[in-house]
């Protein structure tokens, strides 16, 4: 919207503009999921099998959260998919409400514990608790709507990846015998560590190393293993 029609508008007319802009691609998005849902679900009540399914689920996410709605297949059919989309802004609604309200009665426990403190600055308890819970209680019902819309705008079905991952995993990387064979011939036998000034081309990492004799400490006061006749600290040990 441009500066010149937003001030031509004024607040109501931006407001109104923006709940027609809202409303509308509520009802694209409804179309959207209603009629890949209402193929799907025609061609199921129209087939042969024996147990065919009367309910089917959808898991909804919107990034962070999922919900699971529950369709009975005639009804999406009689509805034309669009009772999809009421399941999902049933069990959107219900789940907020739930999850909020339990929220909401944890808050009313912190406001009575403390509400008795009141009555020392020369006020009712009973009138501070009953305000402070109609507040609390305001500030709850605009949450719920704000995450309901919130939802339900912003989710989608699930894909179900799962099913697929297993198969890619499944299938192990196989290995060209030749290919790697023509690879280890080509390449140039290196048992060194390190940069090339470090190398050592004919250290072979397998090799059993050989062991190591540790000789005798002579001590300083002892005689010089030289066959002197001194001490060694006088001797070869100075």
């Amino acid at each position: 919207m441009d500066r010149e029609t937003f001030y031509k508008l004024g607040d109501d007319g931006v407001s109104e503009h923006i709940f027609e802009a809202a409303l509308q691609m509520y009802e694209r998005k409804r179309a959207a999921l209603a009629r890949p849902f209402y193929e799907s679900m025609r061609k199921l009540a129209e087939s042969d099998q024996e147990n065919k399914p009367e309910k089917v689920f959808i898991d909804f996410t919107d990034g962070r959260k999922i919900m699971r709605a529950v369709v009975r297949v005639e009804d999406a059919v009689a509805s034309e998919g669009q009772e999809a989309n009421d399941a999902l802004e049933r069990v959107a609604s219900l789940s907020f409400i739930d999850s909020h309200w339990t929220e909401h009665l944890r808050n009313l426990d912190e406001v009575k514990e403390g509400i008795g403190l009141r009555a020392y600055g020369q006020r009712d308890p009973l009138v501070e608790y009953k305000m402070e819970a109609y507040k609390l209680f305001a500030e709850m019902i605009e949450t719920i709507n704000q995450d309901v819309v919130s939802f339900i705008f912003c989710s989608g079905p699930l894909v179900d990846r799962q099913a697929q991952a297993p198969a890619r995993r499944s299938q192990p990387r196989k290995l060209d015998p030749s290919k790697a064979r023509t690879q280890h011939d080509s390449a140039q036998s290196s048992y060194g560590v390190g940069s090339a000034g470090n190398a050592a081309p004919g250290n072979d990492p397998t090799a059993k190393a050989a062991p190591v004799t540790a000789e005798d400490k002579v001590g300083r006061n002892d005689p010089c293993p030289c066959g002197s006749g001194k001490k060694y600290k006088h001797c070869h040990g100075k």
